[in-house]
């Protein structure tokens, strides 16, 4: 049947072989048949003629033509599936099939079509299901093998399609989402990580235990939580590390003292004792590095205290978190830090009473999370050391072990690593001590050295042992000076180069840390106690000569040629006394050398009766202090003083 033609402005480039060329090209019927038609009108046919061809209406060409005039051949595409095709065909879509993970969500005639049946809560919904901005791009851009056929998008638009809002049966199953997206030759396996990618991150996205997912208008709390968690900064979730380990309240231990997480170098005191320095996550240490943070901030803190030099480098040592463990707390502080938002935002975001509890829970698990990370991520002790005057280095210490070592804080761990290299030391032998005497610090033939000066050396250069304070040096002091293979200690020198209360081989009533206390070479003392021993014979002989002339009968009694001497043998003395004065300032030391060299020598004696009195006299021009005299008055009761009191002169 043959009708009047129909009149038809055809575009240049839609040529009679262009046409044809799009109807062999498409394999989808619906489009197929209409650019079939086009093709046939082109080539001149006429349109009952063509409809017949077709096997459509006449009419149904006319609207064809209709399309055709207002949009040429892609309007015509476009009226297939409410503007879908038209979209497809624009993209140069050359799917096998048109399926709903194909449905370009954002172009504005499908966003239209489908909000029509939708309210105006599902525009923000909608906006992050598809389009350059929404989160499944992202996730494509991310991940170059999810990019490459738009896995995270074409599961969010199959989803949205699928799951029809506020039915019974929520969602749609994960099956008909992989029949949704999966075209022929291409991996289900890109789809499966695709949508387990999808749900750990779109806020908008549900899923249920049986493997149905579905997008509704309430943000999914765990996505929100994963999108605020990703605006935290990493500074500020390292300044939020910082502050729990300050909150801690570490105790020192083995230590004088702990800084943790010092701002700057000056922070740090210089004091000759043991401490540690906990540095803040910010300066952390990664395994075989020369050039971490950790040894950065520690080298800077070892050398100056601010803008001075410190003078006690041996007295430092750092622990320092690694750079792994620091990473992973981040992003679990980023979580808590998102989770704790959301908990004081929880009448904003219009939460219902299960998902606030799921805040508290949420926010105290990720609190608890962090706290037990944060003291295992420490795991690096950083003790600085040095050969003779070589260049310093640094002595880095693992402080994961499977032992005991491996238990405990912070502080214990590292105390415990370095005491069992010897690098922390709470008790020390003289053998030890006299070592590095040797060694370092008898310098030409010096004969002895103070005690503060001893102990200076060992708190300022890191090439000396280190230990934990000026207690455990007087301590070994103390066991050395009993035998004299070690060395000797006195209370001070003398003017003639002799020494004040000198022990060498026997127990030392005291040993002060004072400028006058001395440590003695152990040749020195040797020879000091021979002169000594050699000076009391001598005295010894004379008495023994005294006593043979008087039995000869060349001294008689009552002789005047050794009064002295005569007397002393006839009637030898039965009472001493003595009164000195004593130095307020070195009174320990005094007293023990009074008893070591006088006492002694008269207790020791058979029946001898030894009567000690300390006489106390103070006088003030401005008088004494109430807080003086209460002080003074409560400890001489306490002393069991025989006499005292205060008077006003």
């Amino acid at each position: 049947m043959q009708g009047r033609p129909f009149e038809v402005t055809w575009r240049r480039e839609d040529t009679t072989e262009a046409l044809k060329a799009a109807y062999q090209g498409e394999r989808d019927p619906e489009l197929r048949t209409r650019l079939h038609g086009l093709w046939l009108l082109r080539s001149g046919w006429r349109l009952p003629s063509v409809a017949a061809a077709v096997g459509v209406h006449y009419r149904t060409v006319q609207r064809w033509l209709g399309w055709y005039r207002e949009g040429v051949v892609p309007e015509v595409v476009s009226h297939k599936m409410g503007g879908k095709g038209h979209e497809l065909w624009r993209s140069g879509d050359a799917a096998p099939l048109i399926m709903p993970g194909s449905i370009p969500l954002y172009a504005p005639r499908v966003r239209d079509e489908l909000l029509r049946y939708l309210n105006d809560q599902w525009n923000p919904v909608l906006d992050d299901v598809d389009g350059d901005g929404s989160e499944p791009a992202r996730i494509d851009d991310e991940n170059q093998r999810f990019g490459q056929v738009q896995a995270a998008r074409r599961l969010a638009r199959t989803i949205f399609l699928g799951s029809v809002p506020y039915k019974a049966t929520r969602g749609v199953e994960d099956v008909r989402i992989r029949l949704g997206v999966t075209q022929p030759d291409e991996s289900v396996s890109i789809y499966n990580d695709g949508l387990g990618r999808l749900q750990q991150r779109h806020q908008f996205l549900y899923a249920s235990g049986q493997g149905r997912f579905w997008f509704d208008v309430q943000p999914n709390l765990t996505r929100t939580v994963a999108d605020r968690a990703s605006r935290v900064s990493e500074d500020d979730a390292l300044y939020d590390l910082g502050n729990r380990l300050k909150a801690a309240k570490m105790s020192a231990g083995d230590f004088a003292g702990v800084h943790v997480c010092p701002e700057t170098t000056e922070d740090v005191r210089d004091d000759p004792s043991a401490r540690l320095v906990v540095l803040s996550p910010r300066h952390a240490h990664k395994r075989n590095s020369k050039e971490s943070k950790a040894l950065a901030e520690a080298s800077k803190t070892l050398q100056n205290r601010g803008n001075s030099p410190r003078s006690y480098r041996n007295m430092l040592v750092f622990a320092a978190a690694d750079e792994d463990a620091v990473s992973t707390l981040v992003e679990e502080t980023r979580r808590h830090l998102a989770w704790v938002s959301v908990h004081k935002d929880a009448e904003t975001l219009n939460l219902d009473r299960t998902q606030r509890r799921q805040v508290k829970e949420a926010v105290e698990k990720g609190d608890q999370n962090i706290q037990a990370q944060l003291d295992a991520a420490y795991q690096w002790a950083l003790s600085p050391k040095q050969e003779g005057t070589n260049p310093l280095e640094w002595e880095v210490i693992s402080l994961k072990s499977a032992d005991l070592g491996s238990t405990g804080g912070i502080v214990q761990r590292v105390a415990y690593r370095l005491q069992s290299q010897e690098l922390l030391i709470l008790n020390w032998s003289p053998i030890h001590l006299k070592r590095e005497l040797d060694q370092y610090l008898w310098k030409d033939d010096q004969p002895h050295i103070t005690v503060k000066q001893l102990w200076t050396y060992f708190a300022t250069y890191p090439y000396l042992s280190r230990l934990r304070d000026k207690d455990v040096l007087l301590e070994t002091i103390r066991s050395g000076v009993v035998t004299r293979d070690f060395f000797g200690y006195a209370n001070g020198t003398t003017e003639d180069g002799g020494y004040e209360g000198l022990t060498f081989g026997r127990p030392a009533p005291g040993v002060y840390y004072d400028d006058t206390g001395v440590v003695i070479r152990p040749e020195v003392g040797e020879e000091h106690l021979r002169k000594a021993a050699q000076d009391e014979a001598e005295g010894a002989g004379e008495s023994r000569e005294y006593k043979r002339k008087k039995r000869e009968g060349v001294i008689k009694n009552g002789d005047a040629a050794d009064t002295g001497e005569q007397q002393a043998v006839a009637a030898p003395p039965k009472r001493f006394y003595g009164t000195v004065r004593l130095d307020p300032v070195r009174i320990s030391s005094q007293a023990g050398s009074i008893g070591q060299e006088v006492l002694q020598h008269l207790a020791a004696l058979l029946d001898s009766n030894v009567e000690v009195t300390l006489e106390i006299e103070a006088q003030t021009p401005e008088g004494f202090p109430d807080h003086v005299v209460r002080t003074v008055t409560e400890n001489a009761n306490t002393l069991k003083f025989d006499n005292f009191g205060f008077e006003e002169e």
